[in-house]
């Protein structure tokens, strides 16, 4: 079956090569193959299904998104950089930066890619939370600054459920991609509620 995958809209392809400066032959050998090496060393090509395929489709439209993201800013920083930068003179040298994701979500069944955005929007929350808010705050009593006190709830505890070694849901996850035989998403979900089931901030489908 895969190898009788095809491109549905094969006319589409030279102008996809010609956008992405490919040869057509090669964007297609990426949609429609993959290179598995052998026991022996043997390096083949083999047919993706029609699941392989559309996920081998996705993540190339993703890459081409990245690597293109990435050159705007890299040209935008070449152009507003100071040429002969010299701390003393410029100060900071002038940069800019783009933070690019999505919101946070919650589906009926979260992917593993939706667990990773959410993680990252918890992680870039914390990082605002200490330098905005935390630290400023600090900083005004410090120096006797009047203010208003602004009540925030720290998510530092949301970020170490997924992340603290030996006891985050990385970890958790790490450990059943290493336990031998089947994985399966219920097995994994077991685990973590076995370990997890006691953190405040930790609910499952079977442990609410």
């Amino acid at each position: 079956m895969g190898d009788d995958v095809e491109v549905e809209n094969a006319e589409l392809v030279p102008y996809l090569a010609e956008l992405t400066s490919t040869e057509p032959e090669s964007l297609l050998n990426t949609l429609l193959y993959r290179t598995v090496a052998t026991g022996g060393g043997e390096v083949i090509q083999k047919g993706h299904s029609a699941n392989e395929a559309n996920y081998a489709r996705d993540a190339c439209a993703k890459a081409f998104y990245e690597r293109l993201f990435c050159w705007i800013v890299a040209r935008i920083n070449t152009v507003i950089e100071v040429k002969n930068y010299d701390a003393r003179i410029h100060g900071k040298n002038t940069v800019i930066g783009v933070l690019d994701i999505y919101g946070f979500e919650i589906f009926d069944n979260n992917s593993f890619e939706q667990f990773c955005i959410n993680y990252c929007n918890e992680k870039l929350q914390q990082l605002f939370i200490e330098l905005i808010l935390q630290q400023e705050q600090e900083e005004y009593q410090r120096e006797g600054i009047e203010w208003q006190h602004i009540e925030y709830f720290n998510n530092q505890i949301i970020v170490d459920l997924v992340e603290e070694p030996h006891k985050g849901i990385i970890a958790v996850l790490d450990e059943a991609c290493l336990t031998g035989g089947k994985v399966t998403d219920t097995l994994f979900l077991e685990s973590m509620n076995a370990r997890l089931g006691k953190h405040p901030h930790y609910t499952s489908r079977k442990v609410r």
